[in-house]
This record gives C-alpha cells, sequence and structure tokens, in this order.
C-alpha cells in the first residue's frame, strides 16, 4: 500500500466501504487501508458474503469488499452468510440470547 498514490489508496479504501475525511497525510490513507485488509482478511476466515442460489440482481454486491461482515450482508435479502467449519451460526446465538432471557425472568 505504501507504493500506491494517494488517489490509488483513496480508490481501494472505497472499495472496503470507506473513506478517510480527516486523512491528511499519505501515511494515514495506507495505515487505514493495511487495517482494512487485516480485519477484510481476519472476517473471510470465518466466513463470507455469498449470494443466494438463483440471486437475479445484485449478486455481484455479495462478493465486494464492503459486504464481507455478517450485518452487512445478512441485511441484504439475496446475500447468504457462508461461515468456516465450526463458525457458530447466528441462530444459536439467538437461541443462547432467549434462553439466558428466560431464566433471567425465572420461567
Amino acid at each position: 500500500a505504501a507504493k500506491m498514490s494517494v488517489k490509488e489508496l483513496k480508490a481501494a479504501l472505497k472499495e472496503f466501504g470507506m473513506k478517510c475525511k480527516a486523512c491528511s497525510d499519505k501515511s494515514e490513507f495506507v495505515d487505514l487501508l493495511n487495517a482494512a485488509r487485516a480485519t477484510a482478511q481476519t472476517q473471510h476466515a470465518k466466513g463470507s458474503c455469498k449470494p443466494r442460489e438463483g440471486c437475479e440482481q445484485g449478486c455481484d454486491l455479495c462478493n465486494s469488499q464492503a459486504s464481507q461482515t455478517r450485518e452487512v450482508c445478512g441485511a441484504m435479502s439475496f446475500c447468504e452468510w457462508a461461515g468456516s467449519p465450526g463458525d457458530e451460526k447466528p441462530e444459536k446465538q439467538k437461541h443462547g440470547t432467549s434462553t439466558h432471557s428466560k431464566h433471567a425472568d425465572g420461567t
């Protein structure tokens, strides 16, 4: 990233759905891009956003860098989160939360 121009850095950040209005030095753009790439790599290791089978419109958005978090992916009806083996599914998390609430209520 350090060899990229500021224009290239801005374009790369845009691919991650990021923009830095407060960045005044090239090194700040480089640091932000490196952090975005590291976050994306970590998220990708935990799973990725993929188009649902039979997707007809907007399918390319599922594969974009900006969609590679479970929250963003889940907000798009034509995408689905494909977790890695051992990745806890959102349903299990919700179930755990509701079970905890039942105990707290005494029911």
